[in-house]
């Protein structure tokens, strides 16, 4: 999609972090922008501030309340968009939650959230969105994380989603190439978010160096991978030098050479704890 001045943008997570800050730069480059949200507060916030950024004061910013874990609340969501936004051009599926703790410290209902959020959301967005996506032969961006492609202790919650999540995309992307839907599957390192901040209160500290080895990333950055990423139909962005090293490192050597890169990140850092 080389073009995206006077596209429809929907996006879940739209009102902070990746999915606000993508939401300014499709704005800044003219896209009509959808945000879907639990916080109706926040989701307000988030639109006055994107009214700031548009080309041209036609461009809609519109906002929806949604629980991505409910599928009946997705689909009536996506409707209700759609009578009064149009049909979506591009689709971002971005409503995540995360959690890092050793998996004894894991609650089930912590685990199943984490589940029902970043898997099963993302299959409610997709199956409310697509036959939009068909109609318009746009485009499906499904933001998953660098810990969807390598295992990282301290994630078995979250780890697991994301690698369900990139399982998704990968089965998924030929399916939508015969009926002429792009998809892009981000997997960003760490970006500080309001999520992640979270998640690091309870993430061992030994566990957190192993998943700095893969950096820090800007959310500017990160949005704009993500846009350059629809402009020209790439299926995997993975971003920043040192995400890149860590996912072909894991890629090329996934079996013994990675495991001793990890085991002896956690050995080190557990000895200075």
């Amino acid at each position: 999609m080389k073009d995206l001045h006077g596209k429809t943008a929907f996006i879940t997570g739209g009102s902070s972090g990746i999915g606000l800050e993508t939401a300014r730069l499709l704005a800044s480059k003219g896209c009509h922008i959808v945000l879907f949200a639990r916080n109706p507060e926040k989701l307000e916030k988030a639109r006055s501030l994107l009214l700031n950024y548009r080309k041209a004061l036609s461009q809609k910013v519109e906002i929806h309340t949604m629980d991505v874990t409910d599928p009946k609340n997705v689909e009536q969501a996506v409707k209700k968009a759609v009578e009064t936004a149009g049909a979506p051009d591009v689709v971002i599926s971005n409503a995540g939650k995360g959690f890092g703790n050793y998996f004894e410290n894991t609650p089930f209902e912590v685990f199943d959230q984490v589940m029902r959020t970043n898997v099963y959301g993302v299959r409610n967005m997709t199956a409310a969105a697509l036959p939009y996506l068909q109609q318009n032969q746009g485009h499906l961006v499904i933001v998953a994380s660098l810990a969807g492609m390598a295992a990282l202790p301290g994630y078995t919650a979250y780890g697991t989603s994301k690698f369900a999540a990139v399982g998704f995309a990968k089965c998924l992307r030929p399916e939508l190439k015969t009926k002429g839907v792009g998809l892009t599957l981000v997997c960003p390192p760490e970006v500080y978010t309001a999520m992640v901040e979270e998640e690091l209160k309870t993430l061992p500290k030994e566990y957190r160096a192993v998943k700095l080895m893969a950096g820090i990333e800007p959310l500017e950055k990160v949005a704009r991978d993500i846009v350059r990423g629809i402009e020209k139909n790439r299926f995997v962005v993975i971003t920043g030098l040192m995400a890149k090293m860590s996912y072909y490192l894991v890629k090329f050597f996934p079996g013994r050479i990675s495991n001793w890169v990890t085991d002896l990140m956690v050995r080190q850092h557990a000895q200075k704890g």
